[in-house]
């Protein structure tokens, strides 16, 4: 029975790597299908792409450390958690996605503790001397997502000279030329690369760009580590859950709604007129009848004038 789990626990494994692969080329189609241009229900059907390939890369780094664990700790495989926001809120998750990632970056959190205990018992295994050197990658990753907006500065440019020449800003406070603090309230009218630090930027932003590569290369590694220690993955593998199962239907996923026009049409126009009065005329009844309420209430309670 053991067996049995881990062979399916693998054949999911392997299909989501598949998955990350067929999300990538979905995301080719529909750049070589609109191009730069397009409509905007085409760039709202490419940016869905990106987003599904993002979680695919996430699911896939999630499921493979989910595997990794339960190998090191001698438990049976258990399938990993892979969703998409419930429907109301598809479109909250595609920014998010696409700001974060995919997730990559929240399933990177958990791999911290994962990473020591594979170096811990790596010894002379070269299999979790691989895994360790992609989850390595996967840090440097995380490591230039979180920290390349430190590098920036405000600076004063100068008069006549090329483009962000001048001078630093001074700092505020103390803090770090990339502080938020400095970058938003300091003074001049630039922001730049520090230029003693364009080197370490650029370093930063290959390993952020990198991520997609990376996550694959761990996904394989620890797929060949598991394979050689529970024998290969069932023929058969389980249907996909969360993002692999939306690749290619992203219309479905997250219906295009045309954004409202930024120069309303005429009967737009009275149309919106028309619901703010009425809205107005709605929102005025309980203050009328609040009103009136206390109007005939005062008259009851007057005393009634004249000879007794």
């Amino acid at each position: 029975m053991k067996n049995s789990r881990w062979a399916q626990a693998l054949a999911g494994l392997r299909a989501q790597r598949e998955a990350v692969r067929s999300a990538a080329d979905r995301v080719e189609e529909c750049w070589a299908a609109t191009g730069a241009e397009g409509t905007d229900s085409d760039r709202s059907r490419r940016t869905t792409a990106v987003a599904l390939s993002y979680a695919c890369e996430a699911d896939l780094v999630r499921g493979a450390a989910a595997l990794l664990r339960a190998h090191l700790g001698g438990r049976s495989p258990s399938p990993s958690a892979a969703t998409v926001w419930p429907r109301p809120l598809r479109a909250a998750w595609k920014e998010h996605a696409l700001g974060q990632r995919g997730g990559v970056w929240r399933t990177v959190r958990g791999l911290d503790d994962l990473l020591e205990k594979v170096r811990a018992t790596a010894g002379d295994d070269q299999l979790l001397a691989e895994i360790i050197t992609q989850l390595e990658g996967l840090h440097a990753s995380r490591h230039g997502h979180r920290n390349h907006g430190k590098l920036y500065e405000k600076y004063i440019p100068s008069p006549g000279a090329a483009l962000l020449e001048g001078e630093s800003a001074p700092t505020l406070f103390g803090l770090p030329k990339g502080h938020w603090i400095n970058l938003n309230f300091a003074t001049g009218n630039g922001v730049r690369i520090q230029p003693d630090r364009l080197a370490e930027a650029r370093h930063m932003e290959h390993d952020e760009q990198s991520v997609g590569e990376r996550a694959l290369a761990f996904g394989n590694a620890v797929l060949e580590l598991l394979e050689h220690h529970h024998g290969p993955a069932a023929s058969e593998a389980p249907p996909l859950r969360g993002a692999a199962r939306w690749i290619g239907r992203e219309d479905e996923l997250l219906v295009y709604r045309p954004p409202w026009p930024r120069k309303l049409r005429p009967e737009q126009s009275i149309s919106l007129i028309g619901l703010s009065l009425l809205g107005l005329a709605v929102a005025g009844i309980p203050w009328t009848v609040a009103f009136k309420t206390s109007s005939h209430l005062g008259c009851s309670l007057v005393w009634p004038s004249g000879d007794h």
